[in-house]
């Protein structure tokens, strides 16, 4: 899921209990997107719904069809909307050197994650002190 983009930008937002309020941020200057395979997070949202746990997951036998298909139906509009008007908001408002996607799936893969990590300490413009190996960014996958 993804928080509303409006109040993302116009000063925080209330969820995640105030923690952006707590911790003094105003506003949001640059957005990193966490993208994720629809299929994938469709299936994984509507586990998470069914066994209220984000570890457990459905077995075949207590698999519904008919329950399945109304929740992917309404994540599959949900997700769209994301796309559709929040993505959509977060690219109109910020330059293209503001925000970056970053691939779920590309995070997860033995390949390709520690590029990704790279790719994400760039455009935070972190800069160790320091270069850092693939050794150190490997590390961040414990």
């Amino acid at each position: 899921h993804t928080h509303p983009f409006e109040p993302l930008r116009s000063g925080g937002f209330g969820s995640d209990d105030n923690k952006c309020n707590r911790g003094g941020v105003k506003r949001f200057e640059r957005a990193v997107l966490l993208i994720r395979d629809p299929y994938d997070s469709i299936w994984s949202e509507y586990q998470r719904r069914l066994t209220q746990s984000h570890v457990s997951g459905v077995f075949k036998a207590g698999f519904d069809w008919h329950r399945w298909q109304a929740n992917a139906a309404s994540l599959a509009n949900m997700y769209h909307e994301m796309w559709a008007v929040q993505h959509t908001g977060i690219q109109r408002h910020f330059k293209p050197e503001d925000y970056i996607f970053v691939s779920y799936e590309r995070l997860k893969d033995r390949a390709t994650r520690t590029g990704e990590l790279a790719r994400i300490l760039a455009f935070l413009r972190i800069q160790p002190q320091q270069q850092v190996t693939q050794e150190q960014l490997e590390c961040a996958f414990v």
